[in-house]
């Protein structure tokens, strides 16, 4: 069986900044300092396949 390694973003250079400036995730509303390193993976593979399935933390 092989393994599969999931894209970790590090640097959320393709993500937008809110209103304070602060960048927030482009998979979900939240701002990317709120993800921990499961939401980083997880948020991460939304937006590299093009999902709609909202965030980890719900």
């Amino acid at each position: 069986m092989g393994t599969h390694e999931a894209s970790v973003v590090e640097d959320p250079t393709d993500q937008v900044l809110d209103g304070t400036g602060e960048p927030s995730c482009s998979a979900c509303p939240h701002t990317w300092s709120g993800h921990d390193a499961l939401g980083r993976r997880f948020c991460a593979a939304t937006h590299d396949h093009g999902w709609d399935r909202g965030c980890i933390c719900r």
